[in-house]
């Protein structure tokens, strides 16, 4: 066996000698400019499969070429599915070059492309057209010649590709408002750890972030002794003021301020207590009517914060529908600045003890209390007296 000769075929002994030629990708399809009539294309397709030249109905309807003369054939699409032409137009003269060739196009309506974009519709140039302009194409080196007579005119379909197209499309990046925002924010904080946390989108590159990152990295964590605070329940809670009674139970002497002729003051209760305003237009009897409506209805009437009613949770409930296995989550909040917070504090315990807002303790979706700024909105201040009267809030 060992000093058995043994005999390669011819093609095995190409195979190892390393005469086949090198395998190349596909080079992609031949197109060509041409011109009908007096548009222009820039990527007419040739395909060898193809026995006929194919033309879509919009192109055909926007060259405004001759009457589509009917035709018994149909066709067969790569899916395997048949189409019905709208028929022949024949010796249409396209120009290549310097040849002018006639061609029978068969039109086809092809829904599926847009009518406003004919630049990009595709016509097809099938064996006859090639045949007829005598096409001779070398796929390997991507020239592509055509020869009428002694007229011949190359194409170098490689060189094409390269070329920009001449419907060029124009863009361009508006990032002035992203770096003015960007500079400003850094040129402007002064702790570039509230910097980072305000604005948590932001990428900022600093130093002293850096070393701040780097030494709460490199720190061992500490074990350090905390005490939970009982929770204080509302009926427990010391009172930071007294509570206010109705208005009606204790109604003050108010001095009354000066009313334009069209106006007048009226009282529910006894002593002048109570007041309205009324039109001083009314008649006696109307005046009468009027005052005997509200008297009966005065607790519906707000003069201060205490005579404002709640509701109760039986008469109007607000559900929060959520898909199955949907599981609530609450957003991190953000901590206020020492001195906005103890004014928020004090505004939430005053809110808090009129019953204007109440605590919700076993919520998955909103915070204990949450206090949102509304403008013209309103408050409780003390006045002269010592007393918690509501005032409207002024903004700018």
């Amino acid at each position: 066996m060992k000093d058995e000769q043994i005999i390669l075929s011819e093609d095995v002994s190409a195979v190892l000698q390393g005469k086949l030629p090198q395998k190349l990708n596909d080079p992609g399809s031949f197109t060509i400019p041409c011109i009908i009539g007096n548009k222009g294309f820039d990527k007419a397709m040739l395909d060898l499969g193809a026995s006929i030249n194919l033309m879509p109905y919009d192109v055909y309807r926007t060259l405004a070429l001759d009457d589509i003369k009917p035709t018994k054939i149909s066709l067969k699409l790569a899916d395997r599915s048949q189409v019905v032409p709208m028929g022949i137009v024949e010796d249409v003269l396209v120009k290549i070059g310097e040849l002018l060739i006639p061609v029978d196009f068969v039109i086809l309506d092809m829904k599926d492309i847009a009518s406003g974009e004919e630049e990009e519709m595709p016509i097809l140039f099938g064996r006859p057209f090639m045949a007829t302009a005598g096409t001779k194409i070398d796929v390997k080196e991507g020239i592509l010649t055509m020869t009428v007579f002694d007229t011949t005119i190359c194409f170098r379909i490689f060189d094409a590709m390269k070329s920009p197209l001449p419907l060029g499309d124009c863009f361009k990046i508006d990032v002035v408002d992203e770096a003015v925002t960007t500079s400003f924010i850094e040129s402007n904080s002064k702790d570039s750890l509230e910097t980072s946390l305000a604005y948590p989108d932001m990428d900022f590159l600093d130093e002293e972030i850096v070393d701040a990152t780097l030494a709460l990295t490199t720190t061992p964590p500490a074990s350090i002794p905390y005490r939970i605070q009982p929770f204080t329940a509302l009926e427990t809670r010391p009172a930071c003021s007294p509570k206010l009674q109705p208005y009606i139970l204790s109604p003050p002497k108010l001095e009354m301020k000066l009313l334009p002729s069209s106006l007048k003051y009226a009282f529910l209760g006894d002593d002048e207590t109570l007041p309205v305003v009324l039109s001083s237009k009314l008649l006696t009897c109307e005046e009468e009517q009027l005052l005997e409506v509200l008297r009966e209805h005065k607790v519906a009437i707000g003069w201060t914060i205490a005579d404002i009613k709640g509701i109760c949770a039986s008469v109007c409930t607000h559900n929060i529908y959520m898909e199955e296995n949907c599981k609530p989550i609450r957003d991190p909040q953000r901590r206020l600045n020492p001195s906005m917070m103890e004014v928020v504090k004090k505004e939430v315990t005053k809110l808090l003890d009129h019953g204007i807002i109440y605590p919700i303790s076993d919520s998955k979706w909103v915070s204990p209390v949450q206090v949102v700024p509304k403008k013209g909105g309103l408050t409780i201040v003390k006045n002269d007296k010592g007393e918690d009267v509501p005032q409207r809030v002024q903004s700018g």
